[in-house]
């Protein structure tokens, strides 16, 4: 059985039904079963088969207080009154992202990562604005690549390269 790490974080990229809906369910379920105490929370636009095919214990979408309400949770992380783990699952990130819950929404996804809780992310392929060349087996490229269209800083060690925003 499949059983994420906490502490991980994932963003789940494809072109429309590509499995992306299906991949973060299976990572919340997984999650779910190999840690019953973590708290699950989805943030996404609306209706969604996603939202509906988890149990979640809070859920968020984008409406009039989507703001607030992002705020609220990322607050309520930063004390240690906050919950011992929770996971935070973002739908359409690009979407989101794009709109008006951008500080809002970075902010709880920087609170997430400052407590080490894992975020999972999911983004249309389409959506990334990214292009270049590289051999397959080229991740440095790759990084470099990210870095330059994204706000990602990669660390390169000598087994491994790490990339977090700044």
């Amino acid at each position: 059985p499949f059983a994420p790490a906490i502490g991980d974080s994932l963003l789940v990229v494809g072109p429309v039904r590509s499995g992306k809906t299906t991949t973060m369910a299976t990572i919340a379920q997984a999650l779910r079963r190999s840690r019953p105490e973590t708290s699950l929370v989805y943030v996404g636009e609306g209706r969604s088969a996603l939202r509906d095919a988890v149990a979640w214990d809070m859920v968020i979408v984008a409406d009039d207080n989507v703001d607030l309400r992002l705020i609220e949770v990322a607050d309520g992380l930063k004390g240690s009154e906050g919950p011992a783990s929770q996971a935070l699952f973002v739908e359409r990130i690009d979407v989101l992202a794009a709109g008006l819950a951008d500080q809002p929404l970075t902010e709880l996804i920087n609170a997430h990562l400052r407590r080490g809780f894992p975020v999972v992310a999911d983004a249309d392929a389409g959506a990334l604005r990214i292009g270049g060349s590289f051999r397959w087996d080229n991740a440095e490229g790759f990084a470099r690549l990210l870095e330059r269209g994204f706000p990602v800083r990669a660390a390169y060690a000598a087994d491994s390269i790490v990339l977090a925003s700044p």
